[in-house]
């Protein structure tokens, strides 16, 4: 019986994380990012990250769980 989750063509998947990168729906990323269901955006608030930037202040009302990564640098 196969239980996995069917996923929409368009929704953004994060297959692995590492020491600086992110491996997003097959393409890696060596930056900061917000990701949403569809989109994946360099996150620009990353330097402050515990003042709200406007980038999080736009998923209010569209989101239940923020996941926040600080790395070792925290």
């Amino acid at each position: 019986m196969d239980i996995t989750p069917l996923m929409r063509p368009e929704q953004k998947i994060i297959q692995s994380y590492g020491a600086g990168f992110f491996r997003v729906s097959g393409q890696v990323l060596k930056y900061p990012i917000l990701i949403s269901d569809e989109t994946v955006t360099q996150w620009l608030g990353s330097e402050n990250p515990l003042q709200v930037s406007a980038e999080i202040q736009a998923l209010t009302g569209q989101v239940d769980i923020l996941l926040i990564g600080m790395g070792r640098g925290f």
